[in-house]
């Protein structure tokens, strides 16, 4: 794992190079083992009509996103997709391979816009530039929506484990700062929780404390562990948020906080849709993925196709 910033007396630009050798090393792993146990779905291929690649400003920088429009006449619904990779890691080709299968599946089942976006990473760019990147995508969609086939009124975003960080954060600072409506958050394998105090962490002390320093990579010293914006599960009004799709795996500490964000939806009038399957946190048989995979596509069809 990185430091979070350059040791003392260290460039600031070695300690970058530092930090992308770390990052490539463990992707190249990611890389690997996504091969192996997603093999089957990897050669789901669907109709899609075109893969673009688009260029989104954020204001102080511009970000990179691939684009799958699906066949048929427009405008189309569209869904924001945010990767995992503990927000350190994940980006770039990794993205784009990784998700690519369930981009393809979701534009073609789902018959949507899907906006696969590379957002800038931790540490080189702590808190809160991932919410500011996710935010100008979902304001580029809709502003240009008429030159990308997009109905603006009918987005959503997704997001995988600290994906899905950054996707619920998101959806509730456009509550409450205003912005796109955004129509629904699918949150597979959701990290909610950066102190990491739901029972399943709980149970697994040394895993709870080696994430409690690789969220520091993302947290430094710009925001506590316990403010809603990087820990939307411990806010005090879920009221008025997207109706969710939460996926959870039955073997992955972080289980408890999907469960958990799902009931406080409920709890305040919010539809949530929980699903949980027999998987580790990165997948389980070729059987389970395919549930998985199926119940993201109708949650995300139901909500964007009202």
């Amino acid at each position: 794992m990185p430091s979070w910033s350059p040791a003392p007396g260290q460039d600031r630009r070695a300690w970058e190079i530092e930090v992308a050798q770390i990052r490539q090393q463990h992707e190249t792993l990611a890389l690997e083992a996504g091969r192996i146990i997603d093999g089957a779905e990897r050669r789901y291929r669907g109709r899609v009509d075109r893969v673009e690649f688009h260029t989104i400003g954020t204001g102080s920088d511009a970000v990179a996103a691939r684009v799958y429009v699906p066949e048929g006449e427009g405008p189309h619904p569209a869904l924001l997709v945010l990767h995992g990779g503990a927000w350190w890691m994940g980006g770039g080709t990794t993205c784009f391979e990784l998700n690519d299968p369930l981009c393809r599946r979701l534009c073609d089942e789902a018959q949507a816009i899907v906006v696969n976006l590379d957002y800038r990473l931790a540490p080189e760019h702590p808190f809160p530039v991932q919410l500011d990147d996710t935010r100008a995508a979902l304001a580029w969609m809709h502003a240009d929506a008429a030159g990308l086939g997009i109905d603006p009124a009918r987005l959503g975003v997704l997001g995988m484990s600290s994906g899905a960080n950054v996707a619920a954060s998101t959806v509730r600072t456009l509550r409450d700062e205003g912005g796109p409506a955004v129509l629904v958050q699918v949150l597979m394998m959701p990290s909610l929780d950066m102190t990491a105090s739901s029972p399943s962490w709980q149970a697994e002390p040394d895993q709870r404390e080696g994430a409690l320093r690789l969220r520091q990579l993302y947290l430094q010293d710009v925001v506590e562990p316990t403010d809603p914006r990087v820990s939307p599960l411990l806010a005090d009004d879920f009221s008025a948020l997207p109706p969710a799709v939460v996926v959870v795996a039955t073997e992955d500490t972080l289980r408890d906080d999907g469960k958990l964000y799902a009931a406080a939806l409920t709890e305040a009038g919010v539809q949530a849709d929980l699903h949980e399957f027999v998987m580790t946190h990165i997948g389980g048989t070729d059987e389970v993925n395919e549930l998985m995979n199926q119940a993201v596509v109708a949650g995300v069809r139901r909500h964007l196709h009202p």
